[in-house]
């Protein structure tokens, strides 16, 4: 399935009240994974893709793969193309299908970022540019060893350090500058904050 404008992935996780009514005012097109279904605002096309262990109701489009070796969210980014992938439900809930969806964000051709209340979550691969609002946390937290020679807009600069899971990870920086720069080598999860955040970007 190709989109050509961002498109929302639900996953079955819990989420609360204000994230629902996020998802509601969503206007652009909205893909479930299996039981995300359940996510879904009232009145819009159900499209569902996955091993359909959680959802058999009625669904506009059903794309069935029973494969047991990829998640349901790793199946929707195989089969949904598009400038932009937005995650919800995928966070929270059993902490498996957090650290999987994590992991599946390694496997996505477009860019995607995966959003709860309180965060969005980024991969990046080696250096990073972005918009931020002036006070919020950002972390840095390394899929695996990452080498940064420089940075911009933290409080906490990444020149020259290493990061390793195990051994040290860059949680609860500060953003000084609405324009973060880093550079480095290696992938890391960059977390910050939500879309529903008053204020941020």
């Amino acid at each position: 399935m190709t989109f050509d404008r961002p498109v929302l992935l639900l996953g079955n996780a819990p989420i609360n009240a204000a994230l629902a009514r996020w998802v509601g005012d969503w206007s652009g097109p909205i893909v479930c994974a299996d039981g995300g279904v359940r996510h879904l605002p009232p009145g819009r096309h159900i499209i569902v893709v996955g091993d359909m262990d959680s959802y058999q109701g009625p669904a506009s489009t059903r794309l069935h793969d029973p494969d047991q070796d990829s998640t349901d969210f790793d199946k929707c980014l195989a089969c949904v193309r598009a400038p932009e992938l937005i995650g919800v439900g995928f966070l929270g809930g059993r902490w498996d299908h957090s650290l999987a969806a994590l992991s599946s964000l390694a496997r996505a051709r477009d860019p995607i970022r995966l959003i709860d209340h309180e965060n969005s979550i980024v991969l990046v691969d080696g250096d990073y540019q972005g918009r931020h609002r002036i006070g919020d946390t950002l972390g840095v937290i390394p899929m695996q060893r990452c080498q940064f020679s420089a940075s911009h807009g933290l409080a906490y600069p990444l020149d020259g350090v290493v990061l390793e899971l195990g051994v040290w990870v860059g949680s609860s920086n500060r953003i000084t500058d609405a324009h973060v720069s880093i550079r480095g080598q290696g992938r890391y999860w960059l977390s910050y904050a939500s879309p529903l955040k008053p204020d941020s970007e």
